[in-house]
C-alpha cells in the first residue's frame, strides 16, 4: 500500500483513531488530581535482632519472624493491640501497611500509610507483638517469646515522592 493510500484512508476514518483516545483521556481526567498532588505517604522503619532461646544467634528465628510480618496472623495481633487502645484498625489495613525483611540476622520491618498517627500507634503495637507474642506461633520457643530487642525507635517520617 502506497503513502497517499494510506493518508487517503486515515482522512476518511480519522474518527477511529480520534474516538478511543478520546474515551481514554476521558477516563483518566479524575486520576489526574493526584498525578499533580499526590497523597502524603509516611513511613517508619525499624529494624530489631531477635534470638531463640536456648540459641543465643539464632538466624533462623529472625528468618521466621520476617516471613510472620508478612502473615494475617500477625496482622491480627497488631489488631488486636490497637483494639484493647481504643484504636480499631482493619486486619487488612495492617496487612496493606507492612513489609518486612532479613538480612544478617537483623530483621528489618517497614510500614507505610498516609495517617501518620495511625501508622505511629500500628507501629507501635507491631513492635509490642514482637516481642510478646512470637510464642503463641512458634513451638520451637516452647511456650518462652523469642528474643526481640528494637535496634530503632518507633519514627514517623515523610515518604520521599
Amino acid at each position: 500500500m502506497e503513502l497517499k493510500s494510506l493518508l487517503a484512508v486515515l482522512r476518511r476514518r480519522w474518527w477511529l483513531v480520534a474516538l478511543p483516545s478520546l474515551i481514554a483521556l476521558a477516563l483518566s481526567l479524575p486520576s489526574f488530581g493526584q498525578l499533580i498532588r499526590p497523597q502524603a505517604l509516611y513511613r517508619v522503619t525499624v529494624r530489631f535482632t531477635a534470638a531463640q532461646p536456648p540459641q543465643p544467634n539464632s538466624e533462623y528465628a529472625v528468618i521466621n519472624l520476617a516471613a510472620w510480618l508478612r502473615t494475617e496472623s500477625f496482622a491480627r495481633e497488631v489488631a488486636a493491640f490497637l483494639a484493647a487502645e481504643d484504636r480499631a484498625v482493619s486486619v487488612d489495613a495492617v496487612r496493606a501497611m507492612i513489609a518486612s525483611d532479613s538480612v544478617r540476622s537483623i530483621l528489618t520491618l517497614y510500614l507505610t500509610d498516609g495517617d501518620a498517627e495511625r501508622l505511629r500507634a500500628v507501629a507501635e503495637a507491631a513492635v509490642r507483638t514482637l516481642t510478646e507474642r512470637s510464642n503463641v506461633y512458634f513451638p520451637q520457643l516452647s511456650g518462652q517469646p523469642a528474643q526481640v530487642v528494637p535496634l530503632d525507635a518507633v519514627e514517623v517520617l515523610p515518604s520521599p515522592t
